[in-house]
């Protein structure tokens, strides 16, 4: 881990960022630098209260993405549950319910990002989607990328939407507002402790 990339972009900040800013930057680096420290295993964070509406799990690789959903969410006031990993081999491992998440529950929805060391988000959605456990989870794409050919090859793979990732906050906040609406109030999620049907029956 290059802690000391850490403490030189705080340096920087403290001399460089008027105050308000500074604040910003630094929750920013900080939120980064606990991340590194848990090794992006699992990261959750409550946003409201003891119950969750819905379990979403996020699967981001970019911290400074990952904390401006947490933080978008939190803003939005949604009283849903986050849990974090940082590449597609780790999604699938806590959808699975593998080591080390064998104690998670399975999510809600999973808000996907397409490209992610070891395994792409193109391939964790065709993992799910081949996947009799895991077909029925709604996936949202959250991408940077505006190509056509990702957008089309995202609802080939029978992604349930796709959302061209903001880069402002508060075009993020009106984002997490309305998966809140759409998929927590507005639509009927699948029933979580339910045997699902394997394709052979």
């Amino acid at each position: 881990m290059h802690y000391w990339k850490w403490a030189t972009e705080i340096k920087d900040i403290l001399s460089a960022s008027p105050h308000y800013f500074c604040v910003v930057q630094l929750k920013s680096v900080l939120f980064c630098l606990l991340l590194d420290a848990l090794g992006w295993g699992i990261f959750l964070l409550h946003l409201v209260g003891q119950a969750s509406k819905m379990d979403i799990l996020l699967v981001e690789d970019n911290p400074g993405d990952a904390r401006l959903a947490f933080e978008a969410f939190k803003e939005a006031g949604i009283t849903s549950r986050l849990s974090l990993v940082n590449d597609g081999v780790r999604a699938m491992s806590y959808l699975r319910r593998e080591e080390p998440y064998q104690q998670v529950s399975t999510p809600d929805i999973v808000l996907l990002d397409l490209n992610m060391p070891r395994k792409s988000g193109r391939e964790v959605l065709a993992d799910m989607k081949a996947d009799p456990r895991l077909k029925h989870i709604p996936v949202i794409v959250l991408s940077t990328s505006e190509a056509p050919t990702d957008i089309a090859a995202a609802y080939d793979l029978s992604a349930n939407s796709y959302i061209v990732k903001p880069a402002d906050f508060g075009d993020f906040s009106v984002v997490a507002q309305s998966i809140e609406t759409n998929w927590g109030k507005t639509c009927s999620l699948p029933p979580r402790n339910i045997d699902w049907p394997s394709d052979a029956a």
